[in-house]
């Protein structure tokens, strides 16, 4: 299974806020969708990703909406990575999250503003449900 963490550092441009990027297998999701996107002829632009900015409530929605195991939101498209800005809606990686009793799965990757392109070959991470929890519990705190 692959591993992950969230580095959390302060968002230089929003005063109180964070900014939040995974980390998956040792490798920042920011470095390896980038590395992706350039090694598939992606230079609408490739990359220009960052983490997403968070506030201390924005922090415990962020992880809600990682970890959410309600029916009908089981499989469904979440924010992991935003703009250089920190926010989503000009520049978020999205993919689908599905979360099991005994992992979670990222995949079916897309940038939305550039539908054409192909993340078919970016992923899946699978990860420990138990671990995956204890990394999405240290952003709330």
């Amino acid at each position: 299974m692959d591993t992950i963490v969230f580095h959390v550092h302060p968002d230089e441009e929003l005063p109180g806020a964070r900014r939040v990027v995974p980390v998956v297998d040792g490798v920042p999701l920011t470095a390896s969708v980038t590395d992706f996107e350039v090694e598939h002829g992606c230079d609408d632009p490739a990359g220009g990703y960052d983490g997403i900015a968070v506030d201390a409530a924005r922090a415990a929605e962020h992880a809600r909406d990682l970890t959410t195991t309600s029916w009908w939101r089981r499989s469904r498209r979440v924010d992991l990575l935003g703009c250089e800005c920190g926010g989503t809606a000009c520049w978020p990686l999205e993919a689908r999250v599905h979360v099991g009793e005994h992992a979670v799965t990222w995949d079916r990757f897309r940038q939305p503003h550039r539908p054409s392109r192909d993340y078919s070959g970016f992923g899946p991470f699978a990860f420990d449900a138990a671990s995956y929890r204890e990394a999405v519990r240290a952003l709330e705190g």
